[in-house]
């Protein structure tokens, strides 16, 4: 009774885990999408390198707008809409930062204070709670306005009302127009260096520190197409830019492989069915040819098939029906596997390219020691980590903790109808406690989570086939 009782918790935990992790992972690849404003990853992120303009000395400030050349670590504002006039008339914007202490009377904070052009919502979701964000007209303008979080308007001011407020940024006044929430998501905590952000129109921070450059660039793709950095690498050409200066992130291509982890999870579940589906489709073909060939020591084949017609029809329909719900299953599992063409090699066995491989990851490791990565990119990050580490929560623990409740079942000789009575009381609880514990931790995490069938079916038919599967086996 004890090992029963171990095996009904270990397929409850099984389930819970496993629909827990793909629904989970599901909804941290919609977060990260939402974070990412209206064109969520379909666009391609230029960040630059300065450790690869070290050398070179920076120009001065009336340089700067004689020549419109930016310092080696970025581009300049006239480069910036050059490079936007090369990719339209899809969208794109471009972003200066530079860390500073923000002043309002005798309070001050250290922020990071970031110049954004006119679409820079249409990029990243930032969520107003009062007032406006600095727009088209305030860039055009030059205008010293400023968009701030709540925290940081509370530390300033005690209090978030504070539109109209006046800020000093580097000895210039700068008036709040808005206030942001700044209470980050799970994901966006993950990606969070802790230092608030001031938003500012890029024209007014170049204007207020000549010697700041434009570093960030986000360039929209077209629908889902993969391969933009090829072209983001063409325009900064084209801009007289060498494109090995700028890290390049393919936001469709990070969302491609986020995406694939549930989907491969699934498919796990579903391939592992489709096995043992197959496997008692065999096992009922061989039952009725080993009595059929029983029938026929005894009788010709006429009178053999006479006396075991019904058992080789009820035979028959059984592995009809095996055979089509696997065909079903594999129907609900399919998806195109994507794998990066940089990470297959042009011969199977070819050594050196995964040498090459394992030595170019440290060698990025040691370069980017100095590198600081943009909003964005920390944010891919933190998505990268987190859904693999849900998908590790179901493929390491959720499926083998299921497997392993549904052996001891067997092992420990549970009836069959006591085994279906606890599947159909155990196995819709933990799809519900799931369902609920998910959708509880995405709302707590800040994000949105709406089961999906597919998500659901696919697992719970692999759960029941194996609890079957297990008991045929331990009575063969």
């Amino acid at each position: 009774m004890g090992s029963s009782k171990i095996a009904s918790w270990l397929v409850f935990l099984g389930v819970l885990l496993t629909l827990s992790s793909i629904g989970l992972s599901s909804a941290v690849v919609a977060a990260w999408e939402q974070a990412n404003g209206a064109h969520g990853l379909n666009k391609v992120t230029a960040n630059v390198d300065a450790a690869k303009g070290q050398g070179v000395a920076a120009p001065t400030s009336a340089q700067i707008s004689q020549s419109g050349t930016a310092p080696a670590s970025g581009l300049s504002l006239r480069e910036a809409e050059r490079l936007a006039k090369l990719w339209g008339p899809r969208p794109i914007e471009y972003t200066a930062w530079q860390s500073g202490k923000v002043s309002a009377g005798t309070s001050s904070a250290n922020s990071r204070v970031v110049g954004v052009s006119a679409l820079y919502r249409d990029f990243a979701h930032i969520p107003m709670t009062e007032g406006a964000f600095p727009g088209e007209a305030a860039i055009a303008e030059h205008s010293r306005v400023a968009a701030i979080g709540a925290g940081l308007a509370d530390r300033l001011f005690h209090s978030t009302r504070v539109v109209g407020q006046t800020l000093e940024l580097w000895n210039a006044p700068f008036t709040i127009i808005g206030v942001y929430d700044d209470r980050f998501t799970l994901l966006g905590q993950m990606a969070d260096d802790g230092i608030p952000q001031v938003y500012v129109p890029v024209t007014a921070l170049l204007d207020v520190r000549p010697q700041a450059a434009i570093t960030g660039i986000d360039l929209a793709v077209a629908g889902a197409a993969l391969g933009g950095t090829d072209e983001a690498q063409q325009a900064l050409t084209a801009l007289g830019q060498d494109p090995a200066r700028f890290a390049l992130d393919d936001g469709v291509r990070d969302r491609t492989l986020a995406q694939q982890l549930p989907q491969q999870l699934r498919f796990a579940c579903g391939a592992a069915a489709i096995a043992m589906l197959l496997s008692l489709a065999l096992a009922q073909a061989s039952h009725a040819i080993a009595r059929y060939r029983r029938r026929l020591a005894v009788d010709d084949a006429p009178d053999a098939l006479r006396a075991e017609w019904r058992h080789l029809l009820a035979r028959t329909l059984a592995v009809v029906a095996l055979l089509g719900a696997a065909v079903l299953v594999w129907r609900g599992i399919l998806f195109r596997l994507y794998i990066p063409p940089d990470w297959v090699p042009n011969e199977l066995i070819d050594l050196s390219f995964y040498m090459d491989r394992l030595r170019a990851f440290w060698q990025l490791n040691l370069q980017q020691a100095g590198y600081v990565p943009s909003a964005q990119e920390a944010l891919t990050a933190a998505a990268g980590r987190l859904t693999a580490a849900l998908w590790a929560l179901g493929a390491f623990l959720g499926l083998p903790l299921f497997t392993l409740g549904a052996r001891l079942w067997a092992a420990a000789r549970v009836p069959l109808p006591a085994q279906w009575q606890r599947l159909l009381l155990y196995v819709p609880a933990a799809i519900a406690a799931a369902i609920a514990a998910t959708f509880a931790v995405a709302r707590w995490a800040g994000m949105d989570y709406l089961p999906r069938l597919a998500d659901i079916a696919i697992p719970s038919l692999f759960f029941a086939v194996a609890a079957y599967y297990f008991q045929q086996r331990s009575v063969e």
